[in-house]
């Protein structure tokens, strides 16, 4: 099953990072105005996925991956350990911290320039996604696309 989940959320990866991008540029035109129901369309879905994205980590995280597991087991030495840490508290801590931010910026079309709101909090959202991620040159990289 882990392999499995782990393939899942290797993918959607790359639909987040790109619904984000859609998200922020969809609603860069009505940064002072209420923002259309078409450029909506991709903050939901970048929500959405991004949602998705996050049961499959917290399933990866409480149950399947082995490295969290062994690490919930000693925190003291997880927190020394700079790829334990990573996989056990930043990663999943800035995922969490750009889902809030994705849900925030959804645009509800009330209060003054809900536009603007919404780039602001995609594109802090992205900016948590991107630099969460593990990309393949980092430490604790991953590969572009898992198979």
């Amino acid at each position: 099953m882990y392999p499995v989940i782990l393939t899942i959320h290797s993918f959607l990866r790359w639909m987040v990072i790109l619904l984000g991008i859609w998200a922020v540029v969809s609603v860069l035109p009505s940064r002072q105005a209420a923002v259309s129901r078409a450029a909506a369309l991709p903050g939901l879905l970048f929500s959405m996925v991004l949602d998705i994205q996050l049961l499959a980590g917290l399933l990866l995280y409480v149950v399947l991956s082995p490295i969290t597991v062994a690490a919930m087991q000693d925190m003291a030495g997880t927190m020394k350990n700079g790829g334990w840490r990573y996989w056990t508290v930043e990663h999943p801590a800035l995922m969490i911290l750009a889902v809030a931010f994705a849900h925030i910026g959804r645009p509800r079309g009330a209060g003054a320039a809900p536009g603007k709101r919404a780039v602001i909090w995609y594109g802090l959202a992205l900016l948590a996604i991107l630099l969460a991620t593990p990309w393949p040159f980092m430490p604790q990289g991953r590969p572009w696309v898992r198979w």
